[in-house]
């Protein structure tokens, strides 16, 4: 259930279960989505095709780290807040690892 989890956030597990991120192939929040807890979710992780991320709601007290390559490797992107369009940053259709945190 908590992939690659390594380490607990300050919350508990119930309370983190509500903290849902949710990551987009469009931008604005549509088309294909999926709701994350926190945790490290690598590229067999996401139900959203590799390199398909467009836009990106962080709930408040979070953090988002978008990484390039699978395996939380290459160039990375910390997103605190809404994101409803990443065309604007280098990171649409890019991310192929995610740490939320």
């Amino acid at each position: 259930m908590w992939p690659s989890q390594s380490t607990s956030p300050a919350w508990g597990w119930a309370e983190a279960a509500t903290l849902r991120l949710l990551f987009s192939r469009e931008p604005r929040f549509g088309g294909q989505s999926q709701h994350l807890v926190p945790g490290r979710y690598d590229t067999s992780d996401l139900k959203i095709p590799n390199d398909s991320i467009s836009s990106v709601d962080v709930p408040k007290g979070l953090k988002v780290t978008l990484f390039e390559h699978s395996g939380f490797r290459g160039a990375s992107a910390v997103i605190k807040a809404d994101t409803g369009d990443l065309g604007a940053s280098s990171f649409d259709n890019t991310a192929s690892s995610v740490e939320k945190i």
